[in-house]
């Protein structure tokens, strides 16, 4: 029965050879192969050219399924990156000058967003927030895609998005109009899992175009059109379920 076995498990492991599941060790290494059984709850079994090795689930810091591998993980849903929705909750400041010749200033904002997780390197969520500027707050509506560079227990991860800003002028500024445009962000991040929910730390570039209209008088208008760059920091948490 060995025998049989083993040229089983042979076979498999070719037919697998370019459905590889990851798995990455605490020590830092990582191991590819198959993942051949998920019954036994203190081991995983793995095929790896053609031979069968246990691991014991205390060494593993993460499971990567392949995406063609159509494993029920559910039992080590805490090593692996599952799919699923999570609602994100940030805070940050934004951080550039109102006019050229303005001092640097600090505003602060706040998003909401709601993501789905495809992949480690495919996430998409739509969001909304607001940024109080010094003369007027702007709401944009985004879509943001992030990627991550490795583990999802820890990595740095890429992120941008994409969206309109809609804008209107503080109460201390009556003469003053202002409607918003495109809004783009882009940057890096590390991205820490706390169980199954997410934290990040990000930093990155802000692009808002606004045009902001006022009147100087009765018979006069003064029109600018503008992109505000801003640089951003931010912490976001996102709640998984």
């Amino acid at each position: 029965m060995k025998p049989i076995a083993t040229v089983l498990l042979i076979c498999l492991s070719i037919v697998l050879y370019g459905q590889m599941d990851r798995i990455y060790i605490k020590n830092g290494g990582l191991i590819k192969g198959h993942v051949y059984s998920e019954d036994i709850t203190d081991t995983i079994q793995v095929v790896i050219e053609g031979l069968l090795l246990k691991l014991p689930l205390a060494i593993i810091e993460e499971i990567h399924p392949h995406p063609k591998n159509h494993h029920d993980f559910m039992q080590y849903r805490q090593l692996t990156y599952t799919k699923g929705w999570s609602t994100g909750i940030a805070g940050g400041t934004v951080f550039g000058k109102q006019n050229p010749d303005d001092a640097t200033r600090v505003r602060p904002y706040v998003t909401i967003s709601e993501l789905y997780r495809h992949h480690p390197l495919v996430n998409l969520s739509l969001g909304t927030g607001i940024f109080a500027y010094r003369d007027f707050n702007v709401y944009p509506i985004f879509m943001e895609y992030y990627a991550l560079m490795g583990k999802s227990r820890n990595a740095i991860m890429l992120y941008g998005s994409i969206g309109k800003g809609f804008a209107n002028a503080t109460q201390e500024n009556e003469n003053l109009e202002v409607n918003g445009g495109t809004y783009f962000t882009t940057g890096l991040g590390w991205h820490k899992r706390v169980g199954r929910n997410n934290l990040q730390v990000k930093f990155g570039y802000i692009a808002q175009r606004v045009e902001m209209i006022q009147e100087l008088n009765d018979n006069n208008t003064l029109i600018q059109k503008r992109t505000l760059n801003r640089l951003a920091l931010q912490l976001n948490y996102y709640f998984s379920y």
